[in-house]
């Protein structure tokens, strides 16, 4: 990678890192700040699943004109987005018809920032490196989903809600200006696409795309109803204070981005499907034990447990998406991909709530843990069996030529 490609590597990393930190000192308090306005808890469903819904939509269209058109500055207008939504919530909205509008406007610019910011890096990272260089990536997200909630936290018993608003607006602010001066520096540094036209059918043929989607379909299952029913789980079942959630929940999204740089260099070494199937497993196996868990320290351990594996499967998949996208349209494929894996997060919450309410929290548990296996088992019978049987191949010729 040469010196410009890594000024562009970092002023993404960079943007991603502040943008997302932004939301994440926000977005735990939203709910708080629409209760406070009157809603209730359909209305709070409703406003929130508005994000999911608009980023459904707009990532395959997203990717598809990015495709086209090739165009980088695409990552502009959704941060440009953000930023007007920022700005909107520094006059303390009162109406829940705007705020339904503002996270629905929040889930379009999502659409084109984190995928598109993925397309691009996709398309300068050194090939054979992919999963080192997208790891690393993924660090400047993952730190934020881990110190955000805290500093939001800070803010919001100092400052007020005002101060929350404040912070978003500052950084969608910082992060719009570091695109505009990085791809105003290199406007013609990032490749154009070769696929004037996709073809979906090939896409969609593709065994090793299709287990990815399904992969990342239930997995999305897992991360959701993880992040969403364990802190009832530990409230209603087993009596933990505030510290006690707060650092169960912090523990896995830190172990994660701890790990993700050298787990992807170790996907740049081994079979990459193996290691999305051992990740997806290990996830699958510790969200299955979450219910059995009796108290604070073994609910500790398994939360670094998914954190460990999502490390694993992370870099791995990425990767693989990323070869795939080269073939078919990089940006298209990764917009489908994450269209599916938002429905994931959309739909997982509703069948763990009617789970809940008929059969308790411990079986919600059960539930994401039995998708999970699902996934990784599709998944390798689509893609692993192959790659098995290449990797045994070489180790006999290795082994008879040597």
């Amino acid at each position: 990678m040469g010196k410009k490609e890594k000024n562009i590597y970092q002023a993404l990393s960079i943007i991603i890192f502040s943008i997302s930190l932004g939301f994440c000192i926000v977005n735990p308090f939203l709910p708080i700040y629409v209760q406070n306005k009157g809603a209730n808890g359909l209305s709070i469903a409703l406003i929130f699943s508005g994000y999911s819904i608009a980023k459904i939509l707009f990532q395959p269209l997203s990717g598809i004109w990015y495709d086209r058109r090739s165009k980088p500055l695409f990552i502009c207008l959704g941060l440009g987005v953000y930023t007007l939504i920022s700005v909107c919530y520094l006059f303390m909205p009162q109406r829940l018809l705007l705020l339904t509008l503002l996270r629905f406007l929040q889930g379009v610019a999502a659409a084109f920032v984190l995928p598109l910011a993925r397309t691009i890096v996709g398309q300068i990272v050194p090939q054979k490196r992919e999963g080192s260089f997208l790891g690393t990536f993924e660090v400047s997200y993952y730190s934020a989903l881990t110190i955000g909630p805290l500093i939001g936290g800070l803010i919001k018993d100092r400052y007020g809600f005002l101060g929350l608003f404040e912070a978003l607006f500052i950084l969608c602010l910082f992060s719009f200006g570091i695109a505009i001066l990085a791809f105003t520096h290199f406007p013609n540094l990032l490749p154009k696409s070769n696929e004037s036209r996709v073809d979906y059918k090939r896409v969609f043929q593709s065994r090793t795309f299709g287990g990815l989607i399904v992969f990342i379909l239930t997995r999305a299952f897992g991360i959701i109803l993880f992040t969403i029913f364990l802190p009832v789980l530990m409230n209603n079942s087993l009596k933990m204070n505030s510290l006690e959630i707060g650092a169960v929940m912090s523990f896995s999204p830190a172990l994660t981005a701890l790990l993700l740089h050298p787990m992807g260099q170790l996907s740049d070494q081994l079979d990459r499907k193996l290691l999305v199937f051992v990740g997806g497993a290990l996830a699958a196996f510790f969200t299955f034990l979450l219910p059995f868990a009796a108290g604070f320290w073994q609910l500790f351990l398994l939360s670094g447990g998914i954190g460990l594996s999502s490390s694993i499967s992370l870099p791995a998949s990425s990767a693989l998406l990323l070869e795939e996208g080269r073939r078919y349209g990089l940006a298209t494929t990764l917009g489908f991909f994450n269209s599916i894996m938002e429905t994931g997060f959309l739909i997982a919450p509703i069948i763990g709530g009617m789970i809940m309410d008929n059969l308790g929290e411990g079986f919600v548990f059960f539930m994401a843990g039995l998708c999970g296996t699902i996934g990784v088992s599709v998944f390798f019978l689509l893609c692993c069996p192959i790659s098995i049987l290449k990797t045994i191949n070489n180790k006999f010729r290795l082994i008879f030529l040597s």
